[in-house]
């Protein structure tokens, strides 16, 4: 089993008055979660955002809190889409 540390915080998505993810608050989210000891974050679907991310704003998701985080903290994507075969289909990109 994986080493996922002793504080995993689940991750909100922060969004803009348009109701589109917040790239700049993701940046301070995620070193703000570093600085204050977090070990592992879950990503894109801990806070209800899950049914409601297209496929391509979860992968920007992804990749924007992989960046920012540099591997200073474990990325944990949850994938969860509408259905298992959209699931698997995503999982596989």
């Amino acid at each position: 089993m994986r080493d996922f540390g002793e504080m995993i915080t689940s991750m909100i998505t922060p969004f803009d008055s348009e109701l589109k993810i917040c790239l700049p608050k993701i940046d301070t989210l995620v070193e703000t979660l570093i600085a204050t000891g977090t070990d592992a974050v879950i990503v894109g679907g801990v806070t209800g955002e899950a049914e409601t991310l297209t496929r391509d704003e979860k992968l920007m998701l992804f990749k924007t809190v992989k960046r920012v985080a540099k591997k200073r903290l474990k990325v944990i994507a949850s994938v969860t889409m509408a259905t298992p075969d959209e699931t698997f289909e995503f999982i596989d990109q």
